[in-house]
């Protein structure tokens, strides 16, 4: 359902938005209607996700190396290629992200937290 500026209320604030782990959303109660709507901002939700993500794969990396990133290390180098959209990579990108992930997380967690996001 979409909902238009007309629409917009909210009990938070006198926008008529919410934050919630730094996503802005809109609460939209249409007046003919009872059902309500949430609308969420799409770049804070790919920002929380990515920050989840990259959390994810800095546990992996110190639990399995016992230290930060360094640029040798198979999930430092494929960090970039995972907060990228899997329709922007091409066959390279996805085969040495594939690659990286293969030889920098055993236990899948990170690829999971990737597929998550």
């Amino acid at each position: 359902m979409l909902c238009s500026r007309s629409y917009l209320a909210s009990p938070f604030d006198r926008n008529g938005c919410t934050e919630w782990l730094g996503i802005r959303s809109i609460l939209c109660i249409p007046a003919a209607e009872s059902k309500a709507c949430t609308l969420h901002d799409p770049f804070h939700v790919v920002r929380v996700a990515n920050r989840c993500l990259d959390t994810v794969r800095r546990r992996v990396q110190n639990e399995l190396l016992g230290h930060r990133g360094r640029k040798d290390d198979p999930l430092y180098r494929i960090r970039k290629l995972l907060v990228s959209g899997a329709e922007r990579l091409d066959e390279r990108g996805s085969l040495r992200m594939l690659f990286g992930l293969r030889l920098g997380d055993p236990d899948d967690a990170v690829l999971g937290a990737w597929l998550a996001g």
